[in-house]
């Protein structure tokens, strides 16, 4: 039996963190943890231009919840949403990186198993929770300059 390619491995522990992390976003429709703070934060700043309460965050995030919100309601799927995909991303820029620098796939592999896996990525992943974008945004860096010092634009 042929093992699968470093890609087939890499979309299908894509594809399972994204099923961990949609499964029953929905299923409570109220807001949960700091849903509250962040909702009305995200409506507020893209409706008057006032990040408050939260003056000291970066208003990104807001535009970007707001967005989602645009597109697929005020409802958990909107406000959710944005964080299950960004926190599958995260996994799959994590092999990314994890293939950059290591020739093993079996390191590859396992980074990616083992965020996919993790119930605190999870579960930040199904809240509106900043550390997921921050994350990713900070993995996907460090995996471009990494591209870019060993010379692949």
């Amino acid at each position: 039996m042929k093992i699968p390619g470093k890609q087939y491995i890499i979309l299908i522990l894509f594809i399972l963190a994204l099923a961990l992390r949609s499964w029953h976003i929905a299923a409570d429709r109220r807001w949960t943890g700091d849903e509250g703070f962040h909702v009305p934060a995200a409506m507020n700043y893209t409706l008057n231009g006032q990040t408050g309460p939260f003056w000291h965050h970066p208003p990104f995030q807001h535009v970007i919840l707001s967005g989602f919100m645009k597109v697929l309601g005020n409802n958990p799927y909107g406000w959710r949403l944005r964080n299950v995909i960004f926190g599958a991303l995260t996994v799959l820029i994590l092999m990314l990186l994890a293939k950059e620098m290591f020739a093993d796939t079996r390191t590859t592999v396992l980074a990616g198993v083992m965020l996919a896996l993790d119930p605190l990525h999870i579960l930040f992943s199904r809240a509106t929770a900043g550390e997921i974008s921050a994350a990713l945004l900070y993995l996907t860096s460090i995996y471009f300059t990494m591209r870019f010092l060993a010379g692949n634009r």
